[in-house]
């Protein structure tokens, strides 16, 4: 099983975190890899990673992220780092035909082989249904459409090689200038559209599964049926993989977190070096203040038309 996260310095808590708990839950898988590509992180951050990975008998591998992006340019991602863009480039990782990628904002609280042993057949990524259809029409796609979070992916890596996909997700990286709407997912949803095995959403349970309800969030993704009633229920009760996105709640590092699953994050943090580290004093964002208010009054309907019809007049 190989295993992927990728950040700068900043994220390495959060990153020594997710690890901490995908192998406390995973004792038992006999052949697990992982792999850390770094944009920059200090040899004291790269240390207490490998405190971590040692304490476990694991292997790791650090690799660094200029050296498997030679021949793309990344202007602006901006509150992310560049290395969202990991997910191109594992063709250039010796010895990889299949990865999970996973973003250094989650926790793991259950066993990862079911995900690591889903057939990706002849499709290049398995990844979870956003409600987010923000970049839809900026990227060309129909809002009614399928659109996938990539923040936790099962990789086909050797179909990806043999196809050349990483010359398609170069091309449309330069239509864009470099700077393309939702950044790698807004690529892979292009690129990849029609390839794309959509994985339950236990394996990338998203913010948004706990702030709406099954109804509001087929109305808000513009799907007759974003998921199944039943399956995102079990998601709920047992999910495998959480995804703290921010949006909708503040995330387990921020000041006045309620999402309801910090408690699994704040434990694991209790057993690293930065168990005593300051929370960061951010604020929601005006808008989602306004949204999350209105919800609690206006029917997810109208709320979603209001919404639609302010995106259109401000564009114009």
């Amino acid at each position: 099983m190989n295993i992927c996260y990728s950040c700068d310095d900043y994220y390495v808590p959060q990153t020594t975190v997710s690890i901490l708990s995908l192998l406390e839950n995973n004792k038992h898988v006999k052949d697990l890899k992982l792999f850390i590509v770094s944009l920059g992180i200090s040899q004291g951050n790269i240390s207490e990673i490998e405190n971590v990975v040692n304490g476990f008998k694991r292997e790791l591998t650090l690799v660094h992220f200029k050296d498997i992006s030679q021949g793309f340019t990344f202007e602006k991602s901006g509150r992310h780092s560049k290395t969202v863009y990991t997910k191109f480039f594992f063709e250039r990782i010796p010895g990889i035909d299949k990865i999970i990628y996973l973003d250094s904002d989650t926790v793991i609280l259950g066993s990862l082989e079911d995900f690591w042993n889903i057939n990706l057949a002849q499709n290049y990524f398995g990844l979870v249904k956003t409600i987010n259809k923000n970049y839809c029409k900026r990227l060309g796609l129909p809002v009614g459409d399928s659109f996938y979070n990539d923040g936790v992916a099962i990789v086909n890596v050797s179909l990806i090689k043999k196809d050349k996909i990483l010359s398609r997700f170069k091309l449309i990286m330069e239509e864009y200038n470099w700077t393309p709407p939702a950044l790698s997912e807004g690529i892979i949803n292009i690129a990849c559209r029609g390839r794309i095995t959509k994985l339950h959403p236990k394996f990338n349970f998203l913010s948004a599964f706990y702030m709406f309800t099954n109804h509001q969030l087929n109305v808000f993704a513009r799907e007759r049926e974003f998921y199944p009633e039943e399956i995102v229920n079990a998601a709920r009760k047992d999910p495998v993989v959480v995804h703290y996105l921010s949006g909708w709640f503040k995330r387990p590092w921020e000041v006045d977190c309620t999402h309801p699953m910090k408690h699994y994050y704040t434990s694991y943090l209790r057993k690293t070096k930065w168990a005593k580290s300051k929370l960061v004093n951010k604020k929601l964002p005006l808008n989602v203040l306004i949204y999350k208010n209105a919800l609690k009054v206006l029917p997810i309907e109208i709320l979603t038309f209001i919404v639609d019809f302010y995106r259109k007049v401000r564009k114009e």
